[in-house]
């Protein structure tokens, strides 16, 4: 294949000289797993986050609301928000 774009090219050379490299084709696949995990960990973090964000505003609304309005503002089962109450 001829590429004609600079950036392409070099990328290509790059990875004609990785796949050449048995060594070299085994560290860019572990490095490429490597993000895949932490890609999966960060978004798995994230989550988590979110999930304890909304818990904490439903634990604050307890006093204010009934348990079908918290459980519809913070998109929480209505069973979780009965376990918070209880």
């Amino acid at each position: 294949m001829h590429y004609t774009h600079p950036p392409v090219q070099k990328a290509y050379a790059l990875l004609q000289q990785i796949s050449a490299d048995q060594n070299a084709r085994q560290m860019a696949e572990m490095r490429e797993r490597a993000l895949i995990n932490e890609l999966s960990m960060l978004a798995d973090a994230k989550e988590e986050g979110i999930e304890e964000g909304k818990l904490a505003v439903a634990r604050a609304l307890l006093d204010v609301l009934d348990d079908q309005t918290i459980a519809l503002k913070t998109e929480l089962p209505i069973e979780t928000i009965k376990e918070l109450r209880a």
